[in-house]
């Protein structure tokens, strides 16, 4: 499951920077696919009940990023 995780999640951020290269705006797309990123990560482990749903969004809590992202956003 993991690699399958980390296979989707790479295939959507080389979208995002895709995108980037093509001109659009580098922190809005980061601010905009990070949850996709780590959705694309966790939803093998989902779909085989290994997670629920709202454990890979604890996950993605707990780590250091969305906390960052979160003071990040609020001193805007």
């Amino acid at each position: 499951m993991a690699a399958r995780g980390y296979y989707q999640a790479f295939q959507s951020v080389t979208e995002s920077i895709k995108a980037i290269l093509h001109g659009e705006n580098a922190g809005a797309l980061a601010d905009k696919d990070h949850s996709k990123w780590y959705r694309e990560m966790f939803d093998p482990s989902v779909a085989a009940g290994i997670l629920k749903g709202r454990e890979s969004c604890r996950i993605q809590e707990s780590s250091g990023l969305y906390r960052q992202f979160q003071t990040r956003t609020a001193q805007r």
